[in-house]
């Protein structure tokens, strides 16, 4: 049996201010193309269950409309089953998107079974929806039985206080197959029989490097987990060290070099070191083309002093402008930044 994996979709997602609104829209767009992507995955690739666990949609911002298109998208499944579980971003009640729109008899919402049976699969999955009000210790009602394959679906923090807390010592008791996770967005193995698929997109730079979602094979009490990256883009953080003996168009270079192969990522950029014109430098960098998305981080301190400058700059204007503003801190950064731009231009 081959079992895909995924979860925290955020379809909807809007970036609050995070990225600037051109960028906004098409990340946004770009979580239902990585939801299609991964649907055609599982139809090209003999996938006999997909389970979602969780925040599939952000309520706040899911309309109607929305629904219509992720139905449309999940109903492309040729053969495949369908397992889903509601968690805090979407959480599952009477109002629930999910119960306005008809899905093919393949798709099984968990709201209040404790599980469904696909006998062709000899197949049997628990699933949890999030619930804030729900007792590990008084609540659970699973019933594992040896003779199929047993799946738990939870949406939650492992070892956690809040958003759905999951005690493994009591799922542990069950001797599941294999349980499912959503909630961290980070692909982690907890068990050997228990994994988070992570989110199949980067949402913001606290989500660096590959995405994608897990493929597990369950075969003879065997299992086999398997990551697969299948993201669009990636959230990338790279370090650029300067110094104040390097040139600018050295800088461009290593820039580029660095950016080589993330021209279509979402970069963020760490400039660290000294330089004589920080403020200039960082100017020139954040002028590049040719990028999808960099953002630029300015760590850069100057290579010399205010009293250096000033001595070296007595009789010229810089000197004369430090002579002038030292009492006033923010309007001596200010027009330094000003003046020292105007001097490495000309």
């Amino acid at each position: 049996m081959k079992i895909l994996h995924t979860g925290d979709l955020h379809l909807g997602r809007f970036y609050k201010g995070e990225l600037p609104q051109n960028i906004s829209s098409i990340r946004r767009e770009e979580l239902w193309v990585s939801f299609k992507n991964t649907i055609e995955y599982v139809n090209d690739n003999n996938i006999d269950v997909l389970l979602i666990c969780g925040d599939i949609y952000e309520r706040e911002y899911f309309t109607f409309s929305d629904m219509l298109r992720f139905r449309d998208i999940l109903n492309k499944l040729n053969s495949a089953y369908t397992f889903i579980i509601g968690g805090n971003h979407d959480y599952i009640d009477e109002n629930s998107l999910l119960y306005k729109v008809d899905f093919n008899e393949k798709v099984y919402i968990f709201n209040k079974d404790a599980f469904f049976d696909i006998d062709e699969l000899n197949l049997r999955v628990h699933g949890i929806s999030w619930n804030r009000q729900f007792d590990f210790n008084t609540d659970l009602n699973f019933k594992v039985e040896d003779e199929k394959t047993n799946i738990l679906m939870l949406h939650g923090s492992v070892g956690g206080r809040d958003y759905f807390p999951i005690d493994m010592k009591v799922i542990d008791e069950y001797k599941f197959d294999y349980v499912a996770l959503g909630h961290i967005h980070l692909e982690q193995k907890i068990e050997d029989n228990c994994y988070y698929c992570g989110s199949p997109e980067g949402l913001s730079f606290s989500e660096l490097g590959d995405r994608g979602f897990l493929v597990v094979e369950i075969e003879n009490g065997e299992r086999k987990v398997d990551f697969i990256s299948n993201s669009i883009r990636k959230y990338n953080e790279i370090i650029l060290e300067v110094s104040e003996d390097i040139t600018v168009e050295k800088v461009l270079e290593e820039f580029n070099n660095l950016l080589s192969s993330k021209k279509e990522d979402l970069n963020r950029v760490i400039v660290r070191g000294k330089y004589t014109n920080p403020n200039y430098l960082i100017e020139v960098l954040k002028n590049q083309r040719g990028f999808f998305y960099v953002e630029i981080v300015d760590e850069l301190k100057l290579t010399i002093s205010i009293e250096e400058l000033y001595e070296k700059n007595r009789e010229n204007i810089i000197g004369k402008y430090i002579a002038g503003a030292k009492a006033d801190t923010r309007l001596l950064n200010i027009g330094l930044k000003a003046l020292l731009e105007a001097k490495n231009e000309n």
